[in-house]
């Protein structure tokens, strides 16, 4: 009597690393690395999307067994969430900051045209109170840097600031301040490095108290970095800047 058998599941070997997998994880560390920054992360949130699809994409064809990196798809989904979460809480905290900047200057506004009389110029004498009233209003303060290396091995400086909230309500650093770092004049990005605590330039501050945070920022050479600190709402370019500190990177 002929028996009858079951054949083997037939599934096809893996044919190396999802292609997916790896390019959600490059999408999710770029969104990941920009997230924080005001503007640019609305991009952030485009491939931090992106990425997502590409990480889901990727563990189908994981579990079809037609290629292999499982874990690296998981880490892409995982950075990408981690991303998107961000772009939303800082965008929040900026819309925000806008708001209150906005509703402060039509109340000086209104402020000064009914205690300046009519016909008289005080341009010079309203700047000067600007500039003192944002130092008073934001004081902040670039205390050291150190040399380090980010996760691709690139050479990076990590900056420390401290900052105290002189505002009325609970509100962070990055709601109130934009902190950058150049070099021969142009702007350094954002770099990821390990045991950076980036958090906490989101961390809320209770009115009076003050918070050191930390940004790392990726170098392009060995000339000298200049950082500096603004309001994250500037109607005066650098004329409102904060605070300015050089640093020697050799």
């Amino acid at each position: 009597m002929e028996q009858l058998g079951f054949a083997p599941d037939q599934r096809p070997e893996p044919t190396g690393t999802s292609g997916s997998a790896i390019a959600a994880l490059v999408l999710g560390v770029l969104a990941l690395a920009s997230s924080f920054i005001p503007i640019v992360n609305n991009l952030s949130f485009i491939f931090a999307i992106v990425g997502i699809i590409l990480a889901i994409v990727g563990l189908v064809g994981i579990n079809k067994g037609k290629k292999t990196g499982k874990g690296l798809a998981v880490a892409a989904a995982i950075v990408n969430v981690l991303a998107v979460v961000i772009v939303i809480a800082t965008q929040s905290l900026y819309s925000a900051a806008i708001d209150k900047a906005m509703e402060s200057t039509q109340v000086e506004n209104v402020s000064e045209q009914a205690s300046t009389p009519s016909g008289s110029t005080a341009g010079g004498e309203s700047a000067e109170k600007a500039d003192s009233s944002n130092k008073t209003k934001y004081q902040v303060t670039i205390d050291g840097s150190e040399l380090i290396q980010d996760y691709s091995g690139k050479n990076a400086i990590v900056v420390t600031y401290t900052w105290k909230n002189m505002t009325d309500d609970s509100t962070s650093f990055l709601a109130n301040v934009t902190a950058r770092a150049f070099q021969n004049g142009v702007q350094l990005d954002s770099a990821m490095v390990r045991d950076l605590d980036s958090s906490k330039s989101l961390s809320q501050v209770k009115p009076g108290a003050e918070i050191t945070v930390k940004q790392a920022y990726e170098l392009t050479d060995a000339s000298e970095v200049t950082v500096e600190v603004s309001p994250l709402i500037s109607l005066n370019g650098d004329k409102d800047i904060l605070v300015t500190k050089n640093f020697s990177v050799e």
